[in-house]
């Protein structure tokens, strides 16, 4: 990724690609860590000196917030409890580093990208100096105590997280809605916009998959102005509906996730009809958002024209462009032409209507990923992506109270075990001698799949031996070693840079 050409974007699509879809383990954390503080070092030494924001910058921008994201989800099944010398060490890096926002203040996705990376970086390193601080109210500390689970934040979080489950698994319509009718009672929390879009990422994932739970996502949006007054009341008598104080009173950053999610619906959702419903809300035709109808809920065509009154109501109709342009250069197959020429004709009066010239640069920054798009779409249809292995990962936790970051439980290759009804393989090479281990009385079908008669494995064999085992976490002189590693190439770093100079 250090040469200066075309070739270096394409690798930074493929790392995004790979950093999406890549599974969730422990024996990583040392080279995301490495990773994080790589891609800091880069930012405050080299993109954030440009002029400009170049294509590159938004990728590698994109790129830190998800290796934060893994950090963070490492952190919340206390998978870092043996690596407080990387925390420490990441802490170096990311001292001053919240000054840089206001570089990236005009470009709200740059802008929230490097929010994440902020506040994740301080919700690990309070952690690490206060790991029983009272104070710390984020979802993970929340996690680590039992008797914590149950506040309302978490049990909305943790509801998303079984409907995510129960949708990808067989249901009744009648068991979806008694499940969807627990959610009446439940509040959907904005003070941390971390842990709120946690709950957003899981059921925007759900959304994609059912028109129930995209109706859920939907309303989260809900206009409240009598949010806090209803909170009251309810404590004494309660109301069946779902509290949430609605598009207008949430963080911006928390706004801003809303609206890129809506835009991710648009365009990787399994249905047309699910597009439709997360482009337009709860209009019939798109002419109804022109028309000054007031929306109930706000789909991404409502966003596209937010007014709130604010400083940082541009930021909102900016993720909103940005998606739109999304949808028009992803969707080029026929099944979606006239889905994509709603969005384009609706692109069009927006972009004739906009006075904010720092909105318009949407219309730009949109197009960057244009390329790996329609590609990471044919994929997402087929793969778990990082959210759903997260879902699993949160759901083992609160089953089993112990992290789980040896065990994939989503990877197919398991599932082939339990159809053969194989427990465990041997360590040993598949022989006559070792046969009667993973034999019983299911030896007719074990003889079918693993023939001691072949010269050599099959590429599945291979498959199947491989999953089975995962490099153990590195020990204690080996992420001493990595350290020391850096040092050396920051050393290097630093050296070159003088060099240029002079």
């Amino acid at each position: 990724m250090q040469c200066n050409s075309p070739i270096q974007e394409e690798c930074m699509d493929l790392f995004i690609e790979s950093l999406e879809y890549a599974k969730l383990s422990s024996s990583h954390i040392p080279t995301l860590f490495f990773l994080a503080e790589t891609i800091i070092y880069w930012i405050r030494t080299d993109t954030v000196n440009q002029p400009f924001l170049r294509a590159f910058e938004i990728k590698l921008l994109k790129v830190g917030k998800m290796i934060f994201e893994r950090i963070y989800i490492h952190f919340i099944d206390k998978s870092l409890d043996d690596h407080y010398d990387l925390i420490d060490h990441l802490s170096i890096y990311l001292q001053g580093f919240s000054e840089l926002k206001a570089a990236y203040s005009p470009y709200p996705d740059a802008f929230l990208y490097i929010e994440f990376m902020i506040k994740i970086g301080e919700i690990i390193n309070d952690h690490l100096k206060n790991p029983t601080s009272e104070t710390n109210t984020t979802a993970a500390s929340y996690l680590t105590d039992s008797e914590k689970r149950l506040n309302m934040l978490d049990q909305f979080l943790w509801s998303t997280i079984e409907l995510f489950k129960m949708l990808r698994s067989k249901y009744t319509a009648k068991k979806l809605d008694e499940f969807l009718a627990n959610f009446e009672s439940l509040i959907f929390r904005d003070e941390n916009w971390l842990d709120a879009s946690l709950s957003l990422f899981i059921l925007a994932e759900c959304s994609k998959i059912n028109s129930k739970a995209l109706d859920l996502f939907l309303q989260l949006s809900f206009k409240d102005d009598d949010y806090e007054d209803r909170l009251i009341r309810d404590e004494i008598s309660p109301r069946k509906t779902l509290k949430s104080s609605g598009l207008f009173k949430w963080p911006i950053e928390l706004t801003c996730v809303y609206v890129e999610l809506l835009g991710e619906i648009c365009i990787n959702a399994s249905s047309l009809s699910l597009k439709r419903k997360a482009l337009l809300g709860n209009h019939r035709e798109a002419g109804d958002v022109f028309n000054n109808v007031d929306a109930q809920v706000y789909g991404l065509l409502d966003t596209a024209k937010f007014l709130a009154n604010s400083q940082s109501d541009w930021m909102v109709r900016y993720m909103a462009v940005k998606s739109l342009v999304r949808i028009c250069k992803s969707l080029n197959d026929k099944e979606n032409e006239e889905f994509r020429q709603i969005s384009w004709a609706c692109l069009v009066i927006f972009q004739e209507s906009e006075k904010n010239p720092n909105v318009l640069e949407a219309l730009k920054v949109g197009q960057i990923n244009s390329k790996i798009e329609p590609l990471m779409k044919k994929i997402e249809s087929s793969r778990l992506n990082v959210y759903c292995r997260f879902a699993y990962r949160l759901g083992d936790l609160k089953n089993h109270g112990l992290p789980q970051s040896q065990i994939n439980r989503e990877s197919p290759i398991e599932d082939e075990f339990k159809a053969i009804r194989l427990v465990s393989l041997p360590t040993e090479s598949f022989s006559v001698q070792n046969k009667s281990i993973v034999t019983n009385t299911d030896s007719k079908i074990v003889d079918q799949v693993f023939n001691p008669v072949k010269k050599r494995t099959t590429l599945k064999d291979e498959l199947l031996i491989n999953a089975r085992f995962e490099n153990k976490v590195p020990k204690y002189n080996e992420r001493k070693t990595f350290d020391l590693m850096r040092i050396v190439e920051d050393q290097f770093r630093k050296d070159l840079k003088n060099n240029f100079k002079e």
